[in-house]
Parts: structure tokens; sequence; C-alpha cells
């Protein structure tokens, strides 16, 4: 017969992995600061203009959509990584642009 096999042994799971934010100057950062959070501005005034209540379903899917990169972007600003919140931001805001667009 073969012998027992020991237990297995408990592994702690892998740290996440660290998040890569390019080192640049305060005077780029604050560059990138103030234009991601103008585009964060744009995408949530065109957000106000559009009634969700007139969307159809697939437009309310979408308007979700957007509603989530604009938090995503919220959240990726307070860390300082501008440049996700910058293209969070901007695929919301024409996401949102569409909607607003598009006939119901």
């Amino acid at each position: 017969p073969a012998p027992p096999r020991p237990p297995p042994q408990e592994r702690e799971p892998p740290a996440p992995p660290p998040i890569l934010v390019p080192e640049v100057g305060r005077e780029e950062e604050n560059r990138q600061k103030h234009d991601t959070e103008a585009k964060i501005e744009g995408a949530e005034k065109i957000v106000h203009q559009i009634d969700e209540e007139t969307l159809a379903e697939e437009q309310q899917e979408i308007f979700l959509t957007v509603l989530s990169f604009l938090s995503k972007a919220r959240e990726a600003l307070s860390i300082g990584d501008f440049l996700k919140a910058f293209n969070l931001a901007e695929k919301a805001q024409i996401l949102a642009e569409a909607l607003l667009s598009t006939p119901r």
C-alpha cells in the first residue's frame, strides 16, 4: 500500500499587483488632474441631460455603464491614477453623448 499523503499546505493568496502610475513632475501632475476633473465634469453634465425614464431597456443598460465608468473614474482620480480616470471619463462621455443623441 502507498504511504498516506501529507495534508496539503495552506498557501496565502498572492498579493495583488501594485498599481503602476507613471511618475511625472508636480506641474504635469496638476495639469493631468485638472484635465481629468474637467473630463469627468463634462461627462456628468451630459449625464444630467439624459432623462433615464425615457430610455429603452438597452439604453438603460448603457446608461448604467456610463454611471459605472464615472464612478470608477472618480475612484481612480482619488488614488492619483489620472490616466485611468481620464480614459474612463472619456468612455463615459462618448457613451453619454451617444445616448443623448439617439432617438428613444
